[in-house]
Parts: C-alpha cells; structure tokens; sequence
C-alpha cells in the first residue's frame, strides 16, 4: 500500500520572498517597532532584539551564545565554542506598520527575517524563510540534519529572568547562574524538542515577571542550553536550533515570544493551553467521555502493573482490599496476542468491578526476532536516506529493533485493536509512540515521511483505537497526543535524570532497588526526579484535566521504601495517579506470600493519594505556587475549589491563613 501524506497548499513562495527582499533598505544600526506594551528593536548586524515591557520598564535583551556543549557521561562534557561563521547577520531592514522585515545570512544562506508585534498583546512573533524553500542547503548532512542554525536568540533579564522553566516531562527549573558544564551533564545536550519536550516552550522568569518562548513550527527544530555573555557574567539560556527537513529548509519556521508582566510560570502554561484551545487540539476530560464513557473509570484509580497472570482471583483480592477504582495491565513481549497472560475470566470480573484492563503492546518497535521470523516487517521500519534500516541495540534482543514508520502505524495497530475489542479489554496500552523518539524522516519509497508530519500519523493512529471505544494510555506523554489518549503513564518521571539508576534488563529493570552506587545518583535522581524544590507542575498547568498521569511502571514506591512518602505527596500535590508494579521478586503481589508484609503501605498509598484523586482528578489545575524560600512548602489550586498545601520539609508550616501543615505531610480544603 502507499500512503499519501497530508495535503498542503503550495505557496509562490520565491517570488513573494524574493520581492520582499528587493523593497528591503538597507540595514540601520537600529529598527524599531512599538505597540501599547511593547518597544521592540533590532540591531544590525547582529540580529539582536531588545524589548522594553512598557508597562513596568523591564528591558530584556538577547546575547548571542559563545559556548556550547554535550554530556557524554557524569562526569564528563565535551565543551565547543559557537563560531562566528555560525551567529547570524542581518543586512538590510525596514518597518511597515508593527513589523519589521529584515534580510540576513547565515553560513552563505540568504533568508528573511519578519518580526511582527501583536496588536494590542505584549507578544512577537519572528519568522525565518528562504527565497527558495525546496532547494537542497549546500552543507553536509550529520547526526541532527544539515542546518543547526540558532536564532532568534534567547531573551535575558538579570532581575525579572534568573530561572529557566522547561516543560521536560512534567517540568524542571534551573538556574541561569548554573554555567558549570558539570552541574548537570544532560542539561546542556542539544536534541530534537518534539523528543526532549512534553510540550514546545519554555520561559525564563522571577516568578512574575518573564518571557515565554514558544516555537509554533517544532519539528524540525533542536532544544538546548547555551552559554551567553551578560553585563553581569556570562549565563545559560534555552536556545532554539533549527535543522533540515530531508536537506531543505521546506516551509518558514516561527517563534512566539510572550512577555508578561506578572504570573510567571503559570500565566506561560496557561498561555500555552489556550492556545492550543484556540486551533481546536485541546479536548477536556468532558469531551472525551462524550466519546468514550469508560473514561470516567480513570478518575480515583490506582494504576496497577502485574507481572503475573491477571486472573478472577487478582480482581477479588483487589476488591476485598478496597480498591473501588483501578486500571490494571499486563506485562508481557510487545506484539502479544490481546488475551496473552489474561485470563478471560479476569476480563469479565474487572468489567463488573468498574475496573479498566488490558495489556502492554509496542509496535512503534518492530523487534529484531520479530523480523528473522518474517523479513517482511522489516519493511514497515524507518528507512534512512541511504536506504538502509538502522537497527537499535536492547537488552532484551540481540539484533536490536527499528522504529516502525509512523506512516504504517495505524495498518499495524488495526487488527490488534479489533482484537482487543472483541476479547472485552476496555484499555489499550502503547509504549514509546508518544515518548517522540519514531517522529524521524523516512526515505521508504512506499511511506515517506518528513518529521513535521509524523505525530499526525501517530495521532491518528491513537484516535483510530479510541474510536473503538478503548481507553488509551502511552508512554511519557506529549503535546501533540494529549487529544487522542486517556492516561500519559511515566511524564511525573523526570527520565532524563532518573532513567540512568533502574538498571537494564531482567527483573532488576522494574523491581529495586536503584543503582545507588552508580554516579551521580544522588544529584540527578534524588537532585531532580525526586526533588520538589528543582519540578514544576508545567504539564498538569495545561492537561490536568485531560489526561491521567503516572510516574513509570519501573518506579514503583516500594523500590525505595525511603521514598514513598515523597512518591505521595508529589502525586497530592500535581493531582497525579500512583502507581504500582506487583511483581513477584518484589514481593507485593497482593495475594503472594510477601503481601501481608506491605499491604498496609500500599493500601495507605491507594487510599489518600487515589481518594485525593477521585476530588479533584478531572479539575482544572489553576494555580501552583512555592510558599517558601527553600521551595519544600507547595501549594496547588484546582478549578473545582480545591486546595492542597504540601509540605516536604522536616518541619511542620504554619501557615498565616491559620492551619498548620505536618512535615512530610499536607492539607486540603475547599474555598
């Protein structure tokens, strides 16, 4: 079969760009354009904006950055400096109106620049274009694609943007001032945002005041941090990179800039969600379960993984436990049969329970064993522009794997979904096609595919499945999928920073305990995946109530007992779902031989964290903030009026509304 991609209007677009540039004047030293909020100038010939907010007078500047870098391991980072040859340079520009159109180089590129201020909104809007959009770029292809251009350049503040906010999985801050490379070795990697991050922005702020930077074409564009020279001493910034598409620059890339005056974090989070309300790609929990009433089961559930069969005997023991809500999944290979490790007489009693139930499934992988047996899946893999498959070494196979074209996805999962159905599974589990890692150019003759398009193909292969009626669940969780599926379980782990430390292969992989003694746990894992103080809720901002979170189905809280009670607060304090793994080498099979041991635990988990969820679990998230200076006091509003304040202190907070909080506890109430 071949497969045609999404239809799109061809513009003229070399003699549009063509005679914008003949009009162009040639470059002053500065141009400028205002609006009621905003003083935007452009400095020639370096390209530099500078904006003055003239609501409160704050002026934020861009730097070029003079220093980059790559983690390769702790401990070690490979430093480069930015060359000039790759800084940008404008030279010619004019205003017409709130706009100001520019012609610049790049490396012996000629292209536009056209920054456009909103009309009445402190916003801007930059848009990069070439004369000749499909013409080959005349420098050899590496690892990213053969553009690595970065502009428009980060904005800076040294009093109104001293943290970076960035929406990697849930969301982490970090400081500007941080510009050691060994502070943090992943931080500094340069790689695809559509990958990196959950979704495309990131700000720099005070916590009221700030810039949110946000890429409306984020695709075919790299996030990274880089380092750049201030009055004050030299920072890092996120910085957008822009690469190829299949060797072209292909159609005009845009960044939004917002800057705010007050809200900080929040109001960039919220900016983000209404925009994606506006283009119609944000569905509420109240629009999915018009479609799928069995949604409403995800509300108060404890997700659970069981390694063993799920059986009758596995549901009634969770119902005389007292879990009333549940989503329970099977573990087993990646292209199971629906029924393989469920008993159907476990189907029918967790139908009746309320429960949800299904299985694992991956076929964004197309496994190497998979293949020997018929080479002709072989064909349905991402092929490169050398007409090669390029296969991914795992543990658990010994020639590795490839990412299945998402063009060739939704054939693939067809029957698998029908056959789901028709054994009464209501939920539907699909790792990696939502962690990015498939969105890649394919050369197959029979699929090509560019990255701009590939989460279309994905999404449309996830809704096919909702369509017959199955919840939906995926791993890690982006943006562009959070229309189409029901559960993100694995965004509440910060995997760039815990991943390292759950071991590889075997039952070590999912049960404890983690790989203390490997470098660097103590300041990735414990540093951020469980440090509240260095997370942000940026995510539950925009999808609370969209999608149900989890942690990872390898972080279940009894991997690290000291732990648990930081795995609960966090899940109270985002209105996340916790998460367990019952396996047997952890001994926590609810029924096993070690059960009696750590039910109370698990059940305590399942009781506060799942009755706090079943209040507020399809709110609205509408506020987060830290209430105080060392960040362990949080507190989280919910549209619904609920309130909850977190304490992750080894002290109890008083608080001046009246209440006190109990260290590693939390209070709730209504307004």
């Amino acid at each position: 079969m071949r497969y045609a991609l999404p239809s799109r209007r061809i513009l003229p677009a070399a003699v549009a760009s063509m005679a914008c540039l003949q009009i162009l004047g040639r470059a002053a030293p500065q141009t400028e354009v205002a609006n009621r909020s905003l003083r935007v100038t452009l400095a020639a010939p370096s390209g530099r904006l500078a904006v003055r907010d003239l609501r409160n007078g704050i002026v934020w500047q861009q730097y070029e950055p003079f220093q980059t870098a790559r983690g390769r391991k702790w401990g070690r980072v490979d430093v480069a400096p930015v060359t000039p040859d790759s800084l940008v340079r404008i030279t010619r520009a004019r205003t017409e109106g709130r706009t100001i159109q520019a012609m610049a180089r790049w490396r012996g590129l000629a292209f536009t620049v056209e920054i456009r201020l909103a009309r009445d909104a402190a916003a801007l809007t930059v848009t990069l274009d070439v004369p000749r959009r499909d013409a080959v770029l005349p420098w050899k292809p590496n690892w990213a694609g053969v553009m690595l251009m970065t502009y428009p350049y980060a904005f800076f503040n040294e009093t109104a943007g001293p943290e970076a906010v960035v929406p990697i999985d849930e969301g982490v801050v970090y400081s500007t001032h941080d510009t050691d490379p060994l502070v943090d070795y992943r931080r500094w990697n340069r790689r695809w945002l559509h990958q990196r991050l959950s979704m495309p922005w990131w700000g720099v702020t005070d916590g009221e005041r700030g810039v949110m930077t946000q890429i409306d074409t984020p695709y075919d564009c790299m996030f990274s941090v880089q380092w750049v020279k201030t009055p004050r001493g030299d920072r890092t910034l996120p910085q957008v990179t822009w690469t190829g598409a299949k060797r072209t620059f292909a159609y005009p890339r845009r960044v939004t800039f917002r800057f705010l005056a007050a809200g900080g974090y929040v109001a960039m989070a919220k900016a983000f969600r209404h925009a994606e309300q506006a283009r119609g790609a944000f569905r509420s929990w109240a629009d999915k379960l018009r479609v799928d009433p069995a949604a409403a089961r995800l509300r108060g559930a404890l997700d659970v993984w069981h390694q063993p069969a799920l059986t009758a005997r596995l549901i009634a023991d969770l119902r005389r436990a007292g879990v009333r809500h549940a989503l329970i999944s099977k573990p087993r290979a990646g292209e199971a049969p629906a029924l393989q490790g469920i008993d159907p007489g476990a189907v029918s009693a967790a139908v009746r329970a309320g429960y949800l139930i299904g299985g694992y499934h991956n076929y964004s992988w197309i496994q190497g064993r998979l293949i020997a047996r018929k080479p002709r899946r072989e064909q349905g893999g991402i092929m490169s522009e050398n007409d090669t498959f390029e296969y991914k070494k795992t543990p658990w196979d010994p020639r590795g794997f490839l990412m299945r074209c998402p063009v060739t996805l939704a054939d693939a999962l067809r029957p698998v979904g029908q056959a789901a159905v028709a054994a009464g599974l209501n939920y539907f589990f699909l790792d990696t096609t939502t962690t990015g890692g498939s969105i890649l150019e394919c050369y197959h003759p029979k699929h090509p595919l560019v990255r701009r398009d590939g989460a279309a193909y994905l999404r449309r292969a996830l809704e096919e499945l909702c369509d017959r009626g199955l919840v939906v669940g995926s791993e890690r969780g982006k943006w562009w999928a959070a229309s189409a599926v029901h559960v993100f379980e694995g965004i509440e782990t910060l995997s760039e920073y815990g991943g390292a430390y759950y071991g590889k292969g075997g039952a070590g992989h999912w049960v404890g305990p983690y790989l203390e003694n490997k470098p660097g746990f103590r300041e990735r894992c414990l540093g951020y995946d469980f440090n509240p103080a260095r997370r942000l809720p940026l995510f539950q901002l925009v999808y609370h109530d969209s999608v149900y979170c989890t942690r990872r189905w390898n972080q279940d809280p009894g991997r690290d007992p000291s732990l648990w009670d930081r795995h609960d607060l966090m899940n109270i304090l985002y209105g996340t779902a916790p998460l367990v793994f019952m396996h047997p080498k952890a001994g926590n099979v609810i029924g096993g031989a070690g059960w009696e041991k750590v039910k109370e635990r698990y059940l305590r988990t399942y009781r506060t964290v799942c009755g706090w969820h079943e209040k507020i679990g399809f709110d609205e998230m509408v506020d987060h903030r830290f209430l105080s200076k060392d960040r362990l006091i949080q507190e989280t509003r919910f549209a619904s009026g609920w309130t909850v304040v977190v304490d992750f202190s080894d002290r109890a907070w008083r608080d001046p509304r009246g209440f006190t909080v109990p260290r590693h506890g939390y209070r709730t109430f209504k307004n």
